[in-house]
């Protein structure tokens, strides 16, 4: 019989894990780009582009006070759905843990080709590395 913590937060701390504050890291709805408006505006309009192996970004400037984040991994490029979640997931988990240093903008993030989970978060690090050193607030 394996003896398991009560609680998940417990087993983090104990491991010492970067993951002993997760009330201030959370990942709302309203840091998402849900409306094709919002896609729409930073697809036709960009302030910042850049490109990290499998991953594109375009990015536009908001007076929201906070960054908000849009992804698209097209079902040409990861066929089962599994997948093209598990890649969204890896990449909001990547947003959420560095979300109060990039400036207030609005991100979409777009999968070029198949890829593994470290390659997608060594792209995610290159980005956020150019938000935050590229893009003055």
């Amino acid at each position: 019989m394996v003896e398991k913590l009560s609680t998940p937060d417990e087993q983090r701390v104990g491991k010492n894990l970067p993951f002993k504050e997760l009330e201030s890291a959370s990942f709302s709805k309203s840091e998402k780009l849900l409306l094709k408006s919002d896609f729409t505006s930073v697809f036709n309009n960009p302030h910042w582009r850049f490109s990290a192996s499998p991953l594109r970004m375009l990015c536009r400037r908001n007076e929201l006070g906070l960054s908000r984040i849009g992804i698209i991994v097209p079902k040409k490029i990861v066929r089962l759905a599994t997948s093209r979640n598990r890649h969204k997931r890896v990449i909001k988990e990547q947003f959420r843990l560095v979300k109060q240093c990039l400036p207030n903008v609005d991100i979409v993030l777009l999968l070029n080709k198949r890829v593994c989970e470290k390659e997608l978060m060594q792209s995610c690090e290159r980005i956020w590395n150019f938000l935050t050193h590229e893009i003055d607030d």
